[in-house]
């Protein structure tokens, strides 16, 4: 089972993983503000793309990354 998985997998792979690579990422910091605090977020995308997609917000917590 693992082996025909595999050959199924394998080339899919061949084919789907050169295309990905054709995908240019455009970045750019976008200011926001908080009240009167000014705040910086970080936006990539692909501008090949022009229908509208979701997005992820990533938020930290207040006092930095805990355990």
């Amino acid at each position: 089972m693992k082996f025909v998985l595999a050959s199924l997998i394998a080339p899919i792979a061949t084919v789907i993983l050169p295309l990905t690579a054709l995908a240019e990422l455009k970045t750019q910091v976008v200011e926001y503000k908080q009240g009167d605090t000014v705040l910086e977020g970080y936006l990539a995308y692909d501008d090949a793309v022009k229908i509208k997609r979701p997005g992820v917000m990533v938020v930290h917590e207040w006092m930095g990354a805990t355990m």
